[in-house]
């Protein structure tokens, strides 16, 4: 593989804050990665800053696409990534600038196949640490329990093998494919602090969306 880690981010209308996601990306203390930037059908201003972004930096790619929903963003973003390991960003959040180095040495030191972390949550007036679950725990964590897609980086060849993409009907909740993730990832470690800034927004989708309107008709 070219690349230790490929980072996904589908983009759709982020303008107001896909700036400070993309520099966070940008600004990862890794030596070896690269940032895949699907942008979604946006009507904003957020097709330039993906290319601003692509201008300056050649660890950065994008793809301009019809809309097709986010899951169908991270599809294609899969398929073109060169990266070992990948990991998913959703546009309004942002990362510790050491989350992808300390990744990949915990890899290189374990060889795990998937690796979670705990997030920061960010709200409009506060952002405080939300823990995920105990390294000591995760043998015992049953497969099917849920969890957002970008808590975890995981081996790009389980996805591919298993045929684990993300369901392209559901207009939210789509994380419900990661489970399956980590019932064919073997090994799974944990790193112990906050790596992800996870930004709550009123408007987001997964707080705007209904649950009569989760799958998208046919």
């Amino acid at each position: 593989m070219k690349n230790k880690i490929s980072i996904i981010v589908p983009i759709f209308n982020s303008e107001k804050y896909l700036t400070r996601c993309l520099a966070s990306l940008q600004n990862q203390t890794l030596g070896d990665y690269e940032v895949i930037l699907i942008n979604d059908g946006s009507i904003d201003h957020s097709a330039c800053i993906c290319n601003e972004f692509v201008q300056k930096d050649n660890r950065f790619r994008v793809i301009h696409k019809k809309n097709g929903g986010v899951s169908s963003a991270r599809n294609i973003g899969l398929a073109v990534t060169q990266g070992e390991y990948v990991l998913f960003v959703d546009s309004d959040d942002y990362l510790d600038t050491n989350l992808c180095k300390d990744v990949f040495e915990a890899v290189k030191d374990t060889n795990a196949d998937l690796v979670y972390f705990d997030f920061y949550k960010v709200n409009a007036n506060e952002i405080y640490p939300v823990e995920l679950i105990s390294q000591e725990d995760i043998p015992y964590w049953h497969h099917n329990t849920g969890c957002a897609v970008w808590l975890q980086v995981i081996k790009k060849e389980i996805l591919i093998h298993n045929h684990l993409l993300s369901p392209e009907k559901m207009r939210a909740a789509d994380d419900a494919i990661t489970p399956l993730w980590k019932f064919y990832a073997s090994k799974k470690i944990k790193l112990q602090k906050p790596y992800y800034y996870y930004v709550n927004r009123d408007d987001s989708l997964v707080n705007s969306t209904t649950v009569d309107k989760v799958i998208t008709p046919i």
